[in-house]
């Protein structure tokens, strides 16, 4: 198995805390690896870099900050006479 600190990959060599980033990431590649059989470890690990990262911003877009949330329909403002 490559451990996550081996992969060439921006996204795992910026986190300083791979603690336990190393052991999910060397646990998804395995899952990978077991659904796509022709991948080598290093593409599998890559793979599993890239499901982290899509995951998180899916994440992240579809559960917005209060801040940014638009709010309901019978909060907003009517629009100002013309």
């Amino acid at each position: 198995m490559v451990p996550c600190r081996a992969v060439r990959c921006g996204a795992v060599r910026w986190c300083g805390k791979t603690a336990g980033l190393g052991t999910s990431l060397d646990g998804l590649a395995a899952l990978v690896r077991k659904v796509l059989p022709e991948l080598d470890e290093r593409q599998a690990a890559e793979a599993g870099v890239m499901i982290f990262v899509l995951t998180g911003s899916l994440w992240t877009h579809s559960h917005p900050a209060p801040a940014v949330r638009r709010p309901p329909p019978a909060a907003r403002r009517p629009p100002p006479a013309a």
